[in-house]
C-alpha cells in the first residue's frame, strides 16, 4: 500500500519549527519496509512517492547510489537504501541458495548418467537431496514473513525433489544389481521428466523472489537543499511519534539510524538523513544537475 502523500507540500516549515520546540507534539513519519525491517523518515521531508520505471546508471558514484531517474522535468539520484544501511539482502541470499541448488542438481544428473552409461558405482554424496536446499526451504515454509506465492513454490519443489530423489535411489539399486537396461530406462525417465520440471520450478522461484522484493518504490526527498530519492521494498503506512519516545540504538547495527520507536504494531528505526548524505551531498546534488 502506498500512502497518499504524492503532493505533500514542503513550503510551510512553521509548523515543523513549532514541533521541534515542543517535544510532546507528535511528529508524522512515513514507513519504509526494507528486508522485513521498518524504517521511518519525517514526513516533512517527503515530496512524493513514485514507482520507478527505469533507472539510468550514473558513473563515478558511491556503490550505494543505484543510478538516476527522470521525474517529469527533474533528474534525481536514487540511493539504494538497503546497501547504504548495510542491511543484508534476503533476496540475494535466496538467489544464491537457488543457484547453488541448481548446480547441485545438474551435477547429480551428470553423476547418475555417467554411472549408468559406464556401469559404475554412484557417489551418493552428489545427491542434491543431501544439499541444504530442503533444510533452507523448510526454514521458510510456515514463516509469516514468507510470501504465500513463494511458500507455494517451495512446497511444490520439495515434493518434486523428493520424488526425484527416490527415483535416483532406484536407479542406483538397479545398477548395483546388474540390471543396467532397467537402470538406463529409469534414468532417461528421470532426465526427461523430473529435471525439466525441477529446473522450471527453480526459474519460477527466482522470478518470484525478484518480483516480491524488487518493487523499486522511490521516496522523493528534499533535505537541507538536496533533492534525492531513497528506494524501498514497500511503503506501508504513516506513523505518529514524539521525539521523547525515541530509544537509542539500531536493530540492524547501521550507523545511519538515529534511534528506535516502539509501539503496539512493532519497532521502527528512524533514519539519519544527514548521516546518509554525509561526505557525498555535493556528488548526489551535482549528478542530477549534470544530467539536466
Amino acid at each position: 500500500m502506498e500512502p497518499n502523500v504524492a503532493t505533500h507540500n514542503n513550503s510551510n516549515h512553521s509548523d515543523s519549527d513549532a514541533a521541534s520546540k515542543n517535544k510532546e507534539l507528535r511528529e508524522k513519519f512515513i514507513v519504509l519496509e526494507i528486508e522485513n525491517e521498518s524504517f521511518i523518515i519525517p514526513l516533512e521531508y517527503v515530496s512524493e512517492i513514485v514507482r520507478v520505471q527505469e533507472i539510468t546508471e550514473a558513473p563515478h558514484q558511491p556503490e550505494w547510489v543505484r543510478g538516476i531517474m527522470n521525474l517529469r522535468d527533474s533528474v534525481i539520484s536514487l540511493i539504494d537504501t538497503r546497501k547504504r544501511l548495510g542491511v543484508k539482502s534476503y533476496v540475494g541470499q535466496a538467489l544464491a541458495t537457488v543457484s547453488k541448488s541448481k548446480e547441485a542438481l545438474i551435477k547429480w544428473v551428470d553423476t547418475l548418467e555417467y554411472a549408468v552409461r559406464n556401469q559404475t558405482s554412484v557417489d551418493t554424496k552428489a545427491d542434491p537431496h543431501l544439499v541444504d536446499f530442503i533444510d533452507w526451504a523448510n526454514g521458510l515454509i510456515g514463516q509469516k514473513e514468507t510470501p504465500p506465492q513463494i511458500e507455494k513454490k517451495l512446497t511444490e519443489m520439495k515434493s518434486i525433489n523428493n520424488d526425484f530423489h527416490e527415483k535416483g535411489k532406484k536407479v542406483i539399486e538397479l545398477s548395483a544389481a546388474g540390471k543396467h537396461e532397467a537402470a538406463t530406462e529409469l534414468f532417461e525417465t528421470i532426465k526427461d521428466e523430473f529435471v525439466t520440471r525441477i529446473l522450471t520450478q527453480f526459474e519460477g522461484l527466482e522470478e518470484e523472489f525478484r518480483n516480491v522484493h524488487s518493487k523499486n518504490i522511490a521516496v522523493i526527498l528534499e533535505f537541507e537543499g538536496v533533492h534525492f530519492a531513497m528506494l524501498a521494498d514497500d511503503i506501508t503506512k504513516m506513523k505518529n511519534f514524539t521525539q521523547e519516545g525515541r530509544q537509542k540504538g539500531s536493530l540492524t547495527d547501521s550507523p545511519f539510524v538515529l534511534g528506535v520507536f516502539d509501539d503496539e504494531e512493532g519497532l521502527y528505526q528512524e533514519l539519519d538523513l544527514k548521516g546518509i548524505l554525509k561526505g557525498h551531498r555535493e556528488e548526489i546534488a551535482e549528478v542530477a544537475a549534470d544530467k539536466k
